[in-house]
Protein backbone atom coordinates (compact mmCIF):
# COMPACT_ATOMS: atom_id res chain seq x y z
CA UNK A 1 0.00 0.00 0.00
CA UNK A 2 2.84 2.31 -0.44
CA UNK A 3 2.15 3.63 -3.86
CA UNK A 4 5.22 2.59 -5.32
CA UNK A 5 5.38 0.90 -8.92
CA UNK A 6 5.63 -2.67 -9.34
CA UNK A 7 5.15 -4.83 -12.46
CA UNK A 8 3.99 -7.37 -10.69
CA UNK A 9 1.05 -5.21 -9.15
CA UNK A 10 0.46 -3.75 -6.13
CA UNK A 11 -2.09 -4.28 -3.31
CA UNK A 12 -5.10 -1.59 -3.58
CA UNK A 13 -8.18 -1.11 -1.13
CA UNK A 14 -11.33 -1.59 -2.98
CA UNK A 15 -12.36 2.04 -3.33
CA UNK A 16 -15.72 1.61 -1.65
CA UNK A 17 -14.19 0.46 1.52
CA UNK A 18 -11.33 1.98 3.61
CA UNK A 19 -10.27 1.49 7.59
CA UNK A 20 -13.08 3.18 8.99
CA UNK A 21 -15.75 0.85 7.87
CA UNK A 22 -17.12 -2.23 8.44
CA UNK A 23 -15.05 -4.28 5.66
CA UNK A 24 -12.19 -3.12 4.13
CA UNK A 25 -10.95 -5.01 0.82
CA UNK A 26 -7.63 -5.29 -0.21
CA UNK A 27 -7.02 -6.86 -3.32
CA UNK A 28 -3.50 -7.99 -4.80
CA UNK A 29 -2.14 -10.27 -7.51
CA UNK A 30 -0.57 -14.33 -6.82
CA UNK A 31 0.92 -15.37 -9.85
CA UNK A 32 1.59 -19.34 -11.27
CA UNK A 33 5.36 -18.16 -11.11
CA UNK A 34 5.51 -17.20 -7.54
CA UNK A 35 6.33 -13.81 -7.43
CA UNK A 36 3.07 -11.97 -6.32
CA UNK A 37 2.34 -9.52 -4.02
CA UNK A 38 0.06 -11.58 -1.88
CA UNK A 39 1.61 -14.72 -3.00
CA UNK A 40 2.46 -15.84 0.61
CA UNK A 41 -1.48 -15.84 1.04
CA UNK A 42 -1.43 -19.59 -0.60
CA UNK A 43 0.21 -20.89 2.32
CA UNK A 44 -3.06 -20.12 4.55
CA UNK A 45 -5.52 -22.47 1.97
CA UNK A 46 -5.57 -25.93 3.60
CA UNK A 47 -2.87 -25.44 5.97
CA UNK A 48 -3.84 -24.92 9.25
CA UNK A 49 -0.14 -25.43 10.73
CA UNK A 50 0.92 -22.23 8.74
CA UNK A 51 -1.87 -20.66 10.15
CA UNK A 52 -1.54 -21.45 13.95
CA UNK A 53 1.95 -19.77 13.50
CA UNK A 54 0.87 -17.20 11.74
CA UNK A 55 -2.53 -15.44 13.00
CA UNK A 56 -2.28 -11.72 12.67
CA UNK A 57 -2.02 -9.27 9.67
CA UNK A 58 -0.44 -6.29 10.62
CA UNK A 59 -1.16 -2.90 8.10
CA UNK A 60 0.72 -0.04 8.46
CA UNK A 61 -1.29 3.20 6.40
CA UNK A 62 -1.89 6.87 6.58
CA UNK A 63 0.14 6.75 10.00
CA UNK A 64 -1.58 4.34 11.99
CA UNK A 65 -0.82 0.45 12.34
CA UNK A 66 -3.94 -1.83 12.00
CA UNK A 67 -3.91 -5.63 13.66
CA UNK A 68 -6.22 -8.11 12.36
CA UNK A 69 -6.51 -12.06 14.14
CA UNK A 70 -7.37 -14.09 11.09
CA UNK A 71 -10.75 -15.68 11.77
CA UNK A 72 -11.80 -17.41 8.31
CA UNK A 73 -9.70 -18.63 5.20
CA UNK A 74 -11.30 -19.71 2.12
CA UNK A 75 -11.62 -20.02 -1.96
CA UNK A 76 -14.36 -18.32 -3.00
CA UNK A 77 -16.07 -19.20 -6.82
CA UNK A 78 -15.44 -15.75 -8.54
CA UNK A 79 -17.89 -16.34 -11.68
CA UNK A 80 -20.31 -14.05 -11.69
CA UNK A 81 -21.90 -11.01 -9.86
CA UNK A 82 -24.90 -13.95 -9.17
CA UNK A 83 -22.43 -16.00 -7.44
CA UNK A 84 -23.09 -16.46 -3.61
CA UNK A 85 -19.32 -16.45 -3.49
CA UNK A 86 -18.72 -12.97 -4.29
CA UNK A 87 -21.27 -11.94 -1.83
CA UNK A 88 -18.66 -10.14 0.23
CA UNK A 89 -17.46 -7.99 -2.76
CA UNK A 90 -20.54 -7.10 -4.20
CA UNK A 91 -22.57 -5.98 -0.87
CA UNK A 92 -20.21 -3.40 1.18
CA UNK A 93 -23.01 -1.74 3.30
CA UNK A 94 -25.05 -3.43 6.11
CA UNK A 95 -27.27 -2.86 8.77
CA UNK A 96 -26.23 -4.03 12.32
CA UNK A 97 -28.44 -7.17 12.55
CA UNK A 98 -27.25 -8.09 8.48
CA UNK A 99 -24.06 -7.01 9.65
CA UNK A 100 -24.03 -9.96 12.34
CA UNK A 101 -25.28 -12.85 9.99
CA UNK A 102 -22.91 -11.65 7.48
CA UNK A 103 -19.55 -11.63 9.52
CA UNK A 104 -20.72 -15.45 10.98
CA UNK A 105 -21.15 -16.49 7.47
CA UNK A 106 -17.65 -15.64 6.65
CA UNK A 107 -16.37 -17.56 9.70
CA UNK A 108 -18.57 -20.69 8.71
CA UNK A 109 -17.41 -20.74 5.34
CA UNK A 110 -13.41 -21.06 6.97
CA UNK A 111 -11.87 -24.30 5.47
CA UNK A 112 -10.74 -24.98 8.98
CA UNK A 113 -11.54 -23.53 12.61
CA UNK A 114 -9.45 -21.06 13.39
CA UNK A 115 -11.06 -20.91 16.93
CA UNK A 116 -11.12 -16.79 16.71
CA UNK A 117 -14.79 -15.68 17.13
CA UNK A 118 -16.66 -12.99 15.89
CA UNK A 119 -19.72 -10.80 16.33
CA UNK A 120 -21.71 -7.83 14.71
CA UNK A 121 -19.51 -5.44 16.50
CA UNK A 122 -16.38 -6.69 14.64
CA UNK A 123 -14.63 -4.79 11.58
CA UNK A 124 -13.06 -6.63 8.99
CA UNK A 125 -10.46 -6.98 6.48
CA UNK A 126 -10.66 -9.16 3.31
CA UNK A 127 -7.40 -9.92 1.30
CA UNK A 128 -8.12 -10.98 -1.80
CA UNK A 129 -6.39 -12.61 -4.54
CA UNK A 130 -6.57 -15.28 -7.13
CA UNK A 131 -6.01 -19.02 -5.91
CA UNK A 132 -3.34 -20.79 -6.81
CA UNK A 133 -4.32 -24.38 -5.46
CA UNK A 134 -3.40 -26.75 -8.08
CA UNK A 135 -6.85 -28.16 -8.73
CA UNK A 136 -7.95 -24.39 -10.16
CA UNK A 137 -4.63 -24.28 -11.96
CA UNK A 138 -6.65 -24.61 -15.20
CA UNK A 139 -9.37 -21.51 -14.56
CA UNK A 140 -7.39 -19.85 -11.64
CA UNK A 141 -8.96 -16.78 -12.18
CA UNK A 142 -12.83 -17.98 -11.48
CA UNK A 143 -11.56 -18.68 -7.54
CA UNK A 144 -10.51 -16.10 -5.27
CA UNK A 145 -8.37 -17.28 -2.04
CA UNK A 146 -9.87 -14.84 0.96
CA UNK A 147 -8.12 -14.37 3.94
CA UNK A 148 -10.25 -12.27 6.81
CA UNK A 149 -9.21 -11.03 9.92
CA UNK A 150 -11.02 -8.84 12.70
CA UNK A 151 -9.81 -5.94 14.51
CA UNK A 152 -7.95 -6.36 17.68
Amino acid sequence: LSGIYDGRGVPYIDYRTDFDTRKTIIYAHSTLNGNGPFQALQNYHLNKEYYDYNRYITIYYGGEVYTYEIFSVYVSLADSEESEGLEYFHNIYYNDNDWAETIQKYKNNSEYDTGVSVSGNDKIIILQTCSMDPNYYEQYYRYNLLIMGKLV
